[in-house]
């Protein structure tokens, strides 16, 4: 992976429909062929951020397997430390998204990464909002060994590009030829078209810098929109979302205010999990001219939102 300098044997690089088709179906084939599954049927339960992309949950659901949300400290960063005993042995895998959806952390993963292998679990990191690291340069789990790992990357976010339906996953090479011949054998295949699309792109980095420099604008844009117009946030350690607490801790009907009244879409933060109860992300997707005059109608309803609220 030339980004990341880090070497990666071409066998054990493979395309996928999008990494969302990768997310929603992993836990079937990880339960079906690896060695893991296989010398240890006990192992049902796939570990998931406690906030985190839907499909973590719907791909553990549609195996037949048992999610769990990893507890988060208070600046929402995992606590491996925190998962019981209990649950660590029966884990198949663990899903880490580093820059996350919809927090903006970015994880420490070298620990995490060594956590999965001291326990047998298989680490597969979700790195779609690599290239939107605003908290230094983009890194990736491979950088610490590929034994035990996978890593899974997005054109769509890095190219602006969700349109090709491409992504791609590497790491362990015993994981990866497995999944390779399975998905292979399910009709899980990446196009000729997309994956031609997806090389030229990959090896075109002028373009991926200006989109990251454009989205690192917005970001910055939002984050002092938002407190400028009442809504005190910090900015992200990375990816494309600000994650909110909201006045008077109704997500749900300040979202909908928002929508009726100011024109703006958020997403209630129960949408990622339970521990998202009072908060909203808010997608960096317009330049300012664009967001001031809703925010500036959005502050206008925060008083009586929390008036309401208490």
């Amino acid at each position: 992976m030339r980004r990341f300098a880090v070497a990666v044997p071409l066998d054990s690089v493979a395309a996928c429909a999008g990494s969302k088709e990768f997310i929603s179906t992993l836990p079937l084939f990880v339960r079906d062929s690896t060695a893991r599954a296989l010398d240890r049927p006990e192992r049902d339960t796939v570990l998931i951020p406690a906030l985190g992309y839907p499909p973590y949950e719907l791909g553990a659901r549609l195996a037949g397997l048992r999610p769990y949300r990893v507890p988060v400290d208070e600046r929402f960063r995992t606590r491996l430390d925190l998962v019981p005993p209990r649950i660590t042995a029966r884990a198949l895998l663990l899903w880490v998204n580093s820059p996350a959806n919809p927090t903006g952390v970015v994880e420490p993963l070298a620990p995490i990464a060594a956590w999965g292998r001291a326990h047998g679990v298989l680490v597969v990191s979700d790195e779609a909002y690599a290239e939107a690291t605003w908290c230094g340069e983009p890194r990736t789990v491979l950088t610490h060994g590929l034994d035990g790992v996978l890593a899974v990357h997005s054109i769509s976010k890095r190219s602006n590009a969700p349109g090709v339906r491409l992504g791609f996953y590497t790491g362990d090479p015993r994981v990866v030829a497995k999944l390779i011949r399975r998905r292979r054998v399910a009709g899980l295949m990446a196009s000729d078209v997309s994956q031609r699309t997806g090389a030229r792109l990959l090896t075109d980095d002028p373009h991926a810098a200006e989109q990251r420099a454009r989205n690192a604008r917005r970001i910055a844009e939002l984050v002092a929109e938002l407190n400028a117009n009442g809504l005190s946030c910090t900015s992200p350690e990375g990816g494309l979302f600000v994650w909110a607490a909201v006045p008077g801790g109704d997500a749900a009907g300040f979202a909908r205010a928002a929508a009726v009244h100011a024109g703006l879409v958020l997403a209630p933060g129960l949408a990622y999990g339970p521990a998202g109860r009072g908060h909203v992300r808010i997608a960096a997707v317009h330049d300012r001219p664009a967001i001031a005059p809703r925010f500036a109608l959005l502050r206008r309803l925060l008083p009586a939102l929390a008036a309401v609220a208490h």
